[in-house]
């Protein structure tokens, strides 16, 4: 049996820098995300997403949501959500060495971690 590592990122994210943590992609390896959890400080809509390039500008793909944050979950003010425990997969990148990155629509803060392993 192989054991992997995983890894934690906490973040805040906000409309001009979105989330974009390079050392998540890594060549010839997908990212499995374990855990998620996000926090909006106001209304807001939220994708995470994969791509290459400058915030995933670049062969965006959606990993939950669509390719942009109008298309991902709505999140009220205060509002969030929590997926996983960290110890199995909820979500993927299709595309071995790809970004994962959060888009958001507003300049509302976007607080919260992943934690992911590669293989």
């Amino acid at each position: 049996m192989r054991r992997y590592q995983h890894r934690k990122y906490d973040f805040d994210a906000d409309q001009h820098h979105g989330y974009h943590p390079d050392h998540i992609g890594c060549s010839r390896q997908a990212a499995y995300l374990c855990s998620i959890n996000l926090i909006a400080g106001a209304p807001d809509n939220v994708a995470l997403v994969e791509g290459t390039g400058t915030i995933c500008g670049t062969g965006t793909a959606g990993i939950a949501g669509g390719t942009t944050a109008a298309t991902g979950w709505n999140f009220a003010a205060n509002g969030g959500l929590t997926l996983g425990n960290g110890f199995s997969m909820v979500a993927r990148t299709a595309t071995a060495a790809d970004n994962v990155c959060l888009m958001v629509s507003s300049g509302a803060q976007v607080s919260g971690s992943v934690i992911w392993a590669q293989f």
